[in-house]
């Protein structure tokens, strides 16, 4: 095998990309290198990609360190408790890159991210290299196509926002050489093991893939395919599922779980958008040649891609292969027109074109098809390579926005592209002809930078990632929120080791810091969430709601929060007022003077992680309440659908809790406007004539002891034409100021549809009567009505004795298990604080009982009085299935490995 790599062309061909990666790569990310950045993206990059990374690489050190101990699947960091695979298979547990951090110390983790970043990028030209050498494609050729299709607009853009998106892109070239090698060898493990490695890798990518390799395989069987007829067909198409589906079942182990965790997210039902715009439509033409796109259409690419295009086309005639690729082109042409296709390709969610590495592959590889090292074309071929170049930049520099200077640019390159052309094709001097290869890959080299260097520079896209030597300091100052966040994080692990959760007052819901710090927190911002969570976060309206982060710390709400067992804030000194009700401080911080002090309050009312309901109401009757009503509701009476076997435990239905919750949980007040010009009261519109206008509220009569909340009541706006729908509502109210963001429901896939805005004023004895509402966009405002709601304590006091009367005692947790008593005198429900799921398990004096969904979210377990044992064990679920099939599957492949060698052997000795 090594002897056979080391061939003169196999060294030629990976050693000639190896070189012209490394050169290119340094010019590519020198505006990182000069502005002292890693590849950690502000958001998704500190907050999912490095934070997760560190948590795996802390996980599997340990279990390496505790050799023998069993790798937990629940972890009590994620969220307020979630299932280790379903959240991180689409991260990390299938992807071997992340294996290799491994091999760098802790400290040196951040260095270990990027240099990933990088191995994956070279990777991807690697795999289509194997993919052109299959297929016999000239050295040249290939080492052209593999350097454009790496350093394409997507994986420009991609790369160093989500990194595992190059895994895609690596994979894809193998997934299609594996269908290759069904239709024109007979044989299947290659395929096979390709559609393993991707669904480890992540099923999103897997199922996008799987689109695209489809409709290349129908495309391939009917252009090149000889002898067709319906038997051969189907004996293809049987053996292609088969061969899919062990690959599927090979993967089950990871896969099964990822799947169970999705369909149990809040991913599925998003909004779906119709149409793109005609903004997209105007803009599309020059996503070719310039990397700033709308839907993720990241398809700039070098223009000698565009300018070859019809030189395809007129050789599709003569060559098969380009037939197929030109078709397989222009179907995905036609997808990119139609938000239907975005939507299927993103699982049938909101339209996101984050599949076009498929098209920067076929127009990578159509590149290499029809280049090589004598550039010859004919006459004709030139004829219509320069009819591309003028009329494909006449048409964007008409109807495009694009940059003048920019697009002059690369018209230039494009134009000495041609010239070379012409050039090694007209000019019979053989040394004018032999550096002409070698200045059309300067060239590509030069468009590459310069797409690139508009990308992170102009647009100033390198301004969006991190500084370096700064990633674990973000981490435990809460991204720099609260300087001795970590330190009070330890202290509280130190002097308390009961179960608790921890939160803190700042906006940053999107840092995950939990799963680095190792604490149990009210916020999780990951792609996968419960959708029981999501559920219980829209019903109450949690501010700033999100399909990616529900709970967004419960926005220092205080009945929510203490019911999900939240014992700590931990806040910076100018962040005192938005602590909910009942905390006191513990203790304060303060190591530098220059900075400010960090203060632990404690929560005197603090719940457990379990608490019992001596009633309960149905879905039905829950629904009959406000948002602030049901909030109260979870403190009262347990929540349930419709089931008969809890008539069985003799637990009391409160048939009077709505009329009686409707009458106590809220306090509605009057209020005037103090600029009500700007207010159509009739109408019910607020009509906004320039950026940052606000209105003011002022309260006539605020209750004693309470929770202030801003409800607009079905807000809708109506912008100026040809503006986006998203919009930014701030409010101000003492020393408190929170914001509302509601995305463009046309064009953002984090829109969510709520009922109403909530926003919480906190907090006060004696609440100032002043409410500024400031809006960020001109336009129209629509409401039903605005209302200014106060929630008394003392109710909220009343409900907390209630629920101390009956106390489950927790005597040991783990991980996958939680162990405890309690002493009830009349029946009820046990309600343990963390997302319902199948994969628990209730043990109640050692009988497994039946565990139920209560109030929403969570899981409930049904007692007849008494004193009890209570035990609960986690299983993810079908991972034992998952397990079962890959093993089964194992001696499978095995088995097809050595039928295939068998059937090369006999084909052999036929001929």
């Amino acid at each position: 095998m090594i002897k056979t790599f080391l061939r003169k062309k196999n060294v030629k061909l990976f050693g000639s990309y190896t070189i012209l990666f490394i050169a290119i790569a340094l010019i590519v990310y020198y505006p990182f290198f000069k502005e002292n950045k890693t590849f950690i993206w502000r958001t998704d990059g500190l907050g999912q990609h490095f934070a997760i990374l560190y948590n795996f690489n802390e996980t599997i050190r340990n279990c390496v360190h505790n050799f023998g101990q069993e790798i937990n699947t629940f972890s009590w960091n994620i969220g307020i408790g979630s299932d280790v695979i379903g959240e991180f298979s689409y991260y990390i547990i299938g992807d071997p890159f992340a294996y290799i951090s491994l091999l760098f110390p802790m400290d040196k983790l951040e260095f270990a991210y990027d240099f990933l970043v990088l191995l994956r990028m070279f990777c991807i030209g690697i795999s289509f290299l194997i993919y052109c050498k299959y297929h016999k494609n000239n050295i040249y050729g290939s080492v052209i196509g593999a350097v454009i299709y790496t350093f394409c607009g997507f994986t420009l853009f991609a790369g160093v926002r989500h990194p595992f998106f190059l895994n895609a892109c690596i994979m894809l070239p193998v997934v299609l050489l594996g269908v290759d090698k069904m239709l024109k060898e007979n044989k299947t493990v290659m395929f096979t093991l390709a559609i393993c490695v991707t669904a480890f890798m992540n099923y999103y990518f897997l199922y996008m893939i799987t689109i695209l390799a489809v409709i290349y395989a129908i495309i391939k069987y009917f252009v090149e395919i000889e002898n067709k007829n319906i038997k051969d067909m189907f004996v293809k198409v049987t053996r292609a599922t088969l061969a899919y589906l062990l690959g599927i079942f090979l993967a089950g182990i990871v896969l099964f779980p990822t799947i169970s965790a999705f369909g149990n997210s809040n991913r599925l039902g998003d909004v779906k958008a119709t149409s793109y715009g005609w903004g997209y439509y105007k803009s599309l033409l020059g996503f070719f040649v310039y990397n700033k796109a709308q839907f993720w259409t990241r398809v700039c690419i070098s223009p000698i891609a565009i300018l070859l295009i019809p030189v395809c086309f007129h050789r599709a005639k003569k060559c098969k292969q380009n037939k197929t690729v030109i078709i397989n082109i222009l179907v995905e042409l036609i997808m990119l027109l139609f938000a239907t296709f975005g939507s299927i390709m993103n699982g049938f969610s909101f339209q996101q074109n984050r599949w076009v590495f498929g098209l920067m592959f076929l127009l990578s590889y159509m590149v290499t098809m029809n280049t090589n090292k004598k550039l010859e074309f004919s006459k004709r071929e030139i004829d219509i390579i320069i009819l591309m170049l003028l009329l494909y930049f006449n048409i964007v520099a008409i109807i495009e926005k694009v940059d003048f200077k920019y697009l002059w640019v690369t018209f230039s390159i494009s134009l000495i592209m041609v010239i070379i052309i012409c050039l090694s094709n007209y000019i019979k001097n053989k040394n004018i002809k032999r550096i002409m290869p070698y200045l059309l890959c300067a060239l590509i080299m030069y468009s590459i930078y310069n797409y690139s260097y508009d990308l992170y520079a102009t647009q100033k896209y390198v301004e969006e990632f991190k500084d370096k030597n700064t990633i674990m300091n973000l981490y435990n100052s809460n991204n720099g929120k609260i300087w001795d966040y970590g330190k009070a994080i330890e202290q509280l692990k130190s002097d308390d080791n009961s179960f608790y959760r921890i939160s803190n007052t700042t906006n940053n819901t999107n840092i995950n810091d939990s799963i680095v710090l190792n604490y149990k927190s009210l916020n999780e911002y990951l792609s996968i969430g419960s959708k029981f969570i999501g559920t219980l976060c829209k019903d109450i309206i949690i501010r700033n709601y999100s399909d990616t982060n529900a709970l967004k710390k419960v926005d220092c709400r205080t009945k929510i929060g203490t019911l999900l067992a939240n014992k700590y804030y931990i806040v910076g000194s100018k962040q005192k007022a938005y602590v909910p009700y009942g905390y006191v401080v513990r203790n304060q911080m303060q190591t530098d003077i220059s900075k400010s002090a960090t203060l632990i309050y404690e929560n005197e009312n603090a719940l457990p992680l379990g608490v019992f309901y001596d009633s309960y109401i149905l879905k039905f009757d829950y629904d009959k309440l406000s948002c602030l009503e049901k909030e109260q509701a979870l403190l009262d009476t347990a929540t349930i659908d419709e089931n008969k076997n809890i008539n069985n435990y003799n637990i009391q239905y409160d048939d009077n809790y709505v009329s009686e919750a409707k009458e106590k949980a809220t306090i509605e007040c009057d209020y005037v406007l103090k600029d009500s010009n700007k207010v159509l009261n009739d109408d019910k519109k607020i009509k906004i004539t320039k950026k940052e206008q606000s209105i003011s509220l002022s309260i006539k009569d605020v209750p004693q002891n309470c929770e202030l909340y801003l409800y607009v009541d079905n807000m809708e706006y109506q912008p100026n034409k040809n503006k986006s729908n998203k919009y930014t509502i701030t409010v101000n109210h003492g020393n408190i100021t929170k914001e509302q963001t509601v995305q463009d429901k046309n064009s953002s896939p984090y829109y969510a549809k709520m009922p109403g805005i909530l926003i919480n004023l906190g907090y006060k004895k004696q609440h100032s009567k002043d409410v500024k509402i400031t809006f960020s966009s001109i336009g129209t405002y629509n409401f039903n009505s605005i209302k200014i709601i106060a929630v008394p304590m003392n109710v909220y006091d009343e409900s907390i004795q209630k629920l101390k009367q009956t106390q489950f005692e927790l005597e040991e947790y783990g991980e996958q298990y939680i162990k405890g008593k309690i002493s009830n005198n009349k029946s009820g429900i046990l309600q343990i604080s963390t997302p319902y799921s199948e994969g628990w398990q209730a043990y109640i004096d050692g009988n497994e009982v039946e565990v139920v969904k209560v109030n929403e979210a969570f899981i409930g377990i049904p007692l007849k009085e008494g004193e009890h044992q209570v035990y609960l064990k986690y299983q993810t679920p079908f991972l034992k299935q998952g397990a079962f099939a890959t093993v089964v599957s194992i001696p499978l492949l095995i088995a097809n490995v050595i039928y295939e060698k068998k059937e090369i052997k006999k084909r052999k000795s036929e001929t």
